[in-house]
């Protein structure tokens, strides 16, 4: 760790801290307890909508920023930021909600012309009822509630062929989006990413320290990969059901770690370790 000690662990949500199949953090709960009791921010960063993570922030016990639709917002904690001079912002539930993003009214507005004119086969969860969502996910009635709060970004299910789906991406490309993939989604909105976020707030707290904090990150899908880039320490946590996310390290300096237990158990193994490390180096 860097000589001030401080440290920002930013993690990825499904698959990651939370199981890939069905979203307990239990496993995890001891490392998180550990990182909250030393003072260090755990940051999510998910394709999640802000509703959810809020949800499970509280239920966390969390009480930092929030990176919410793979980095189309940022929310930051009204008792603890002053409001930002850019990006703009708003209020909501004591956080000031950063955007980047085109509304997602826009983004769906897109892909029903999409859908319409060339015929794409998919669903999106504007497209679903809680209930879908909560047979689809797994996850229970409120969840699914919330995950239909989107803001900047839709999540959906494709259910037409690969070739349908390279045609669909050069055509998001034209009116200025993009598509990622996650854990249990496809992700569709504007060309940001979970990177930019992670880097625009170690800037926020570089100004609050007086020194850039290292930078931990963990997260098992494609979406996570722009993270892991602005990273010192990269963690791939182990999926249940396949390999590991490959990724190779952004330069000599950048360290990277593979969980040897998939999701939550992994979550919670890395980390203490990392924590038991920087301890006996104190």
């Amino acid at each position: 760790m860097n000589k001030t000690g401080h440290r920002l662990i930013f993690t990825d949500l499904d698959g990651t801290l939370l199981d890939q199949d069905s979203a307990a953090w239990t496993s995890a709960r001891p490392a998180l307890q550990e990182a909250l009791n030393s003072g260090i921010p755990v940051i999510p960063c998910s394709s999640r909508a802000f509703a959810e993570c809020r949800v499970l922030h509280e239920q966390m016990g969390l009480r930092g920023p929030i990176v919410f639709e793979n980095g189309a917002g940022v929310a930051l904690p009204q008792n603890q930021f002053r409001r930002p001079v850019a990006p703009p912002s708003d209020e909501s539930d004591g956080y000031w909600l950063c955007r980047v993003a085109q509304p997602y009214s826009y983004v769906r507005e897109i892909l029903q012309k999409l859908r319409q004119k060339q015929h794409y086969q998919f669903r999106g969860l504007g497209d679903m009822s809680s209930a879908e969502i909560e047979q689809y996910t797994g996850r229970d009635t409120a969840m699914s509630h919330f995950a239909k709060q989107r803001r900047h970004s839709e999540s959906l299910i494709w259910l037409d062929n690969a070739k349908s789906f390279d045609l669909f991406a050069k055509d998001l490309e034209g009116h200025g989006l993009r598509l990622t993939r996650g854990s249990h989604f496809i992700h569709v909105g504007s060309p940001c990413d979970k990177g930019q976020a992670v880097r625009w707030l170690v800037g926020v707290y570089q100004k609050l320290l007086g020194v850039r904090p290292q930078v931990v990150v963990l997260g098992d899908s494609a979406n996570d990969v722009p993270m892991f880039q602005a990273a010192d320490i990269a963690v791939i946590i182990r999926p249940p059901h396949a390999m590991p996310l490959q990724y190779r390290p952004r330069d000599s300096q950048q360290q990277l770690l593979v969980s040897e237990a998939a999701g939550s158990a992994g979550w919670n193994q890395v980390v203490r370790r990392l924590l038991l490390k920087t301890a006996m180096q104190a």
